[in-house]
């Protein structure tokens, strides 16, 4: 099979897990559910007809009676204590579960992102106890919009809101700032591209720490699954930026933190795997599901614990199928959410398999996405070390995997584009003596690495400069120790 036909089957395979129900959506991380969904479509639909006829109307006080029924069901149940609509980025956010318009065409969906964009609304939080007449003066809220620019209605808005809706129901309208401070989505987007992927590195970190912490406690780690959604798909979305890409991927070749270095190596091993699944052009919903596989491939060495490993037989139960049972339990432990929650559970399986030629009799082959993290975790593990191996450099591990006869070689290819043969953090010599640090390589830069020239003949530069090395120029691996480099320090500058 050629490496074309390879690459097309590993874009179908990463389809094989989707299921009917989720053909209209991205992802079933981010899809509102049917009672979320209606309840937003009958306040479109009161908001709409109100507009058409006066609020006595025996219509509008039909569509206002379905509304208020469905509300107050809602919010009696108790799972949420308010309902939040929150309108942008062209979709619906319902307590942080999105509702998508059709891709031709209008349907309510539209119509209701056009009515909160003309008044000026980026959401509408509810709360408290609601009857047939608080919805109704609701709409006499929307009503009091009026005419004029977006920024002007919503003020109306507001003020009418305050004076009109009464204890026990409460409202608070939200102008666009207000929404996306309240939903998170942009807390970094005032930040440079290098801030922004320090930022989203350090929280991706902290919710994997507290997923960990979770299942070490016998709980689910899905309790903080909407922001580590939310966190996945900022990441999918700031990768096209260059520099953000550059920054993110250095950050992924510092040494695991010390407090609690599973966290690292996953974090490393979802941001890698995610950084070659993009080449394949695959969706951002396969994308975040993908995410999740590869947080939750390993989770299970977080029940065995650190110390088990420290212990003298740690490389056996290393090798052993006891860590990839585990990560299956975790796995189970989380929430059902369709394909996703197949593809994680894959994953959490299949992944020790792919390079340890484990025995496969009646099994079918492991999926695309357990090759791809399963390559991106055996590469973050070595460069990283173990108790038992020390760390190796970057350039080496590649070396190694590619003469490995196990390794998938088409997703090493797309790990080699990602970071090229000489990863970021190498430190490499030159024939002509100059030593220096890779920061950046792969496809993008046309195959040739980015090294930041520190010495010449033995003795450091007062100016470091930048050059590219040809991936055909030779070049020699150098210990950092033995050169007096702060390899990490380069590479984060």
């Amino acid at each position: 099979m050629s490496e074309e036909e390879e690459l097309e089957g590993l874009e179908d395979a990463a389809l094989s897990f989707e299921t009917e129900e989720d053909e209209e959506h991205d992802s079933p991380y981010r899809r509102a559910s049917a009672v979320e969904r209606d309840l937003v479509k009958a306040l479109n639909s009161a908001a709409r007809v109100a507009r058409l006829h006066a609020l006595e109307n025996r219509v509008t006080q039909e569509v206002l009676t379905d509304f208020s029924t469905r509300l107050r069901a809602f919010l009696a149940a108790g799972r949420d204590k308010e309902l939040t609509v929150v309108q942008g980025y062209g979709r619906i956010s319902v307590n942080g579960a999105s509702i998508k318009p059709k891709r031709h065409g209008r349907n309510w969906v539209t119509d209701w992102l056009g009515l909160m964009e003309s008044l000026g609304i980026g959401a509408l939080v509810m709360g408290g106890t609601w009857t047939q007449d608080s919805c109704t003066e609701l709409l006499r809220v929307l009503q009091e919009a009026g005419t004029g620019k977006p920024e002007q209605r919503v003020e109306r808005v507001v003020s009418a809101a305050a004076r009109l809706i009464r204890e026990p129901a409460t409202l608070r309208v939200l102008d666009p700032d207000e929404a996306r401070a309240l939903a998170g989505q942009d807390d970094d987007d005032d930040l440079p591209d290098t801030e922004r992927a320090i930022f989203i590195y350090a929280r991706l970190l902290a919710l994997t720490e507290a997923s960990i912490l979770a299942v070490r406690g016998g709980r689910s780690p899905d309790f903080q699954v909407r922001h580590l959604r939310s966190t996945l798909m900022r990441v999918i979305e700031s990768l096209r930026a260059g520099l953000f890409e550059v920054r993110l991927l250095a950050l992924t070749a510092l040494p695991h933190r010390a407090r609690e270095p599973l966290a690292s190596h996953l974090v490393n091993t979802a941001l890698l795997s995610l950084s070659c699944a993009r080449l394949l052009g695959l969706p951002r919903g396969h994308l975040i599901d993908l995410g999740f596989g590869a947080i939750y491939s390993d989770l299970g060495r977080a029940i065995l614990g650190r110390e088990a490993f420290l212990a003298q037989a740690g490389a056996e139960l290393d090798q052993s199928e006891t860590p990839a049972i585990l990560s299956v339990a975790s796995a189970l432990r989380g929430r059902g959410y369709g394909s996703a929650g197949l593809l994680r559970l894959a994953v959490a399986e299949e992944s020790r398999r792919v390079l340890t030629q484990a025995a496969t009799a009646g099994m079918r082959p492991p999926h695309p996405c357990s090759r791809i993290v399963a390559l991106c975790s055996e590469f973050s593990r070595r460069t990283a070390g173990t108790p038992w191996d020390p760390p190796q450099s970057p350039a080496r591990v590649i070396r190694d995997l590619v003469a490995d006869p196990a390794s998938p070689q088409t997703c090493l290819q797309l790990l080699v584009d990602v970071l090229g043969h000489r990863p970021r953090g190498s430190v490499v010599r030159r024939p002509n003596g100059e030593v220096g640090v890779v920061i950046d390589g792969g496809a993008r830069r046309g195959n040739k690495s980015v090294v930041r020239i520190l010495s010449s003949g033995g003795r450091l530069l007062t100016q470091p400069r930048l050059v590219e090395v040809d991936a055909t120029e030779s070049v020699a691996d150098v210990s950092p120790a033995t050169v007096e480099i702060d390899w990490t320090k380069v590479l984060l500058q």
